[in-house]
């Protein structure tokens, strides 16, 4: 059984834990292993849970935001199935011949094109003034003859939810409904929460293989801004209230499923107020599962770990989580299903004439165009894709040549590539546009880096630093350019800096790595390195700089196995064919070195 509970932080858990608020999660975590998933690229809700199901970055599974544009090309939708590219973890294991439930998983809808049983998150949502008026989305349940069996079990906010909404929010009497409609919010949340726990306790009660349910309360209580409210203390102790009523759901949960269970509570992780993403976690119990065991993964080895719970494995980023079998199994490999062919938007025709799209439709077509090739091209960029993380920003800018951001990644790009050419025109623009940037005068700095010019880079990277002192991607380019420099102290304080706020960001830790690898300190070196690829798997240029670390030690096999890793997730790294030879080489004489030594001490007197 997985439980979802989207927007959960273990900063916010653990406190909970220890004052015994959460006696059920507490109880699996007792008996069970914990695991933090660091959260890759793009920051997206519905890229996130679709990675946690399919095992792949959001560039090979094709949910890359939280919208797309409409089948019709007249405006946007809620991302769901149509942008899939790859198979959900309940799909492979249906497809083995399971069964499976699968109740409000996000970006899922219709649940008509899945297979097994599947609600869709549409079905929670309540439309109309009450019950009565409440019309059911015609492909939100599969198999539709489940529709009569589960129409009865929603829960419409006008249903009377007042004593659930004191339960959560007793501050309620001080509220006036005509100036806060905070608590009209917080009672919608509760009756779409409260459909689909009420779906998935019924559907519990049967016979299944896997069941899959997400409450998101968090994420919802979160998205109408009415927790931790600092200026209105009556909101601020509702987020702990809410997940105390995620636990006594997960109770429920637990009951019905029973003691042979195993149950893994599970969160993608969540957005801090500085846009960081703070790690995900999974707090896993039952048969088989390693007891009292603390691990490091990342959220693309969530779905083959479960996949391997069934004996089976397919083509993934990630992989199983080693804390889940503390045993070795035996892996049955499966194809992946045919992957889906995006659909090409159409022209919907009225008569003789198209129809027109307004100003404001073209408006939120650019920004969820924009938004989701920003989103791929970080994701490329991930794994170590540079050139087509170029092209991607290339094309975004042909098409909206102000994008600000697209000019800023794209600056990143050129950077890696030694393009000085393509950076100045880039960087004139970002100066232009806004002269108190921090990303101006990193852009600039970056063509004096790449043009040899040390005091003009000096001066603009300085700058860069001071406009942008608080942005955590500009202090990631900051030391990046001066380790191009060779000011190494400089570096590592810019990275240091990132790490004493955000202790988990993957970027910064390989930077550290790679500075402290230029400076001859190969172990600390080694280390930050380790740290970087345990929370950010898919990560090719940092295995490419820990082979070195590795070769540099003369430990060839371990660098070999690195370099293997490296070529599974990005076989045309450039220098990747060199180093792999040459630490082959250093291995074939190692061993020759060592044949000859002991051949010397055997015919010694």
């Amino acid at each position: 059984m997985v439980v979802g509970w989207p927007a959960a932080d273990w900063a916010l858990v653990e406190p909970l834990l220890h004052s015994n608020q959460l006696p059920h999660l507490a109880s699996l975590l007792g008996r069970g292993c914990f695991v933090s998933l660091a959260s890759p690229p793009p920051q997206s809700h519905a890229a996130a849970w679709t990675t946690l199901a399919t095992g792949l970055l959001a560039d090979r599974h094709g949910v890359l935001a939280d919208a797309e544009i409409r089948p019709d090309g007249g405006g946007v939708q809620p991302s769901g199935r149509r942008s899939w590219q790859a198979p959900a973890f309940w799909e492979v294991l249906d497809g083995a011949g399971l069964s499976t439930i699968c109740v409000g998983w996000p970006a899922t809808a219709p649940a008509a094109c899945w297979p097994g049983i599947h609600i869709d998150e549409r079905f929670a949502v309540a439309t109309g003034s009450d019950f009565d008026t409440w019309a059911m989305p015609p492909d939100a349940v599969a198999p539709a003859t489940l529709r009569d069996a589960l129409r009865d079990l929603r829960i419409h906010p006008a249903d009377g939810l007042q004593s659930q909404v004191l339960s959560l929010l007793p501050e309620i009497s001080e509220i006036d409904p005509r100036l806060d409609q905070r608590p009209l919010l917080l009672q919608a949340t509760l009756a779409q929460v409260g459909t689909v726990h009420s779906i998935a306790t019924h559907q519990a009660d049967g016979a299944w293989n896997v069941l899959c349910v997400c409450h998101d309360l968090l994420r919802l209580i979160a998205n109408h801004q009415v927790a931790g409210d600092t200026e209105d203390g009556r909101y601020a102790r509702l987020l702990t209230r809410a997940y105390v009523f995620q636990d006594m759901m997960l109770g429920r949960l637990i009951q019905l499923a029973g003691p042979n269970t195993v149950v893994m509570v599970v969160s993608a992780g969540a957005t801090s107020q500085d846009l960081v993403a703070t790690p995900g976690f999974l707090v896993a119990a039952g048969p088989r599962i390693a007891t009292g065991v603390t691990q490091s993964a990342a959220l693309t080895d969530f779905a083959p770990s479960v996949l391997a719970h069934f004996g089976l494995c397919c083509e993934v980023d990630g992989t199983p989580i080693a804390a889940l079998f503390p045993t070795q199994i035996q892996l049955n490999h499966v194809p992946r299903l045919a992957k889906k062919l995006p659909r090409v938007a159409t022209v919907i025709l009225a008569g003789d004439f198209p129809d027109v799209i307004d100003s404001r439709q073209m408006s939120v077509l650019e920004q969820c165009t924009g938004e989701r090739a920003l989103n791929l091209a970080e994701v490329q960029m991930a794994r170590g894709a540079v050139s087509e993380s170029a092209a991607t920003l290339e094309k975004l800018l042909e098409a909206q040549p102000r994008n600000i951001v697209s000019m800023q990644r794209l600056v990143e790009c050129r950077a890696l590539q030694g393009d000085a050419d393509g950076c100045l025109p880039l960087a004139q623009a970002l100066l232009e546009t806004d002269p108190h940037s921090g990303w101006g005068h990193l852009a600039m700095g970056a063509w004096c880096v790449l043009s040899h010019d040390e005091a003009g880079a000096e001066l603009h990277l300085e700058r860069a630093s001071h406009f942008g002192g608080d942005d955590i991607r500009v202090q990631l380019r900051l030391g990046g350019l001066h380790l191009l420099c060779g000011h190494s102290e400089k570096a590592a304080r810019s990275f240091q800096t990132i790490l004493a706020r955000v202790p988990w960001q993957a970027d910064a830790l390989y930077g550290l790595g790679v500075t402290l690898a230029a400076k001859g300190d190969l172990a600390a070196a080694e280390v930050a390195l380790r740290q970087s690829i345990v929370r950010q798997q898919v990560q090719p240029l940092a295995y490419l700089q820990l082979a070195a670390v590795l070769s540099a030690q003369a430990r060839w096999q371990e660098s070999i196995a690195v370099l293997t890793t490296i070529r599974r997730q990005h076989s045309r790294l450039p220098g990747l064919d060199v180093m792999l030879v040459e630490a082959q080489a250093g291995m074939a004489q190692q061993m020759v070195s060592e044949v000859v030594r002991r051949a010397g001490r055997n015919n010694s007197p």
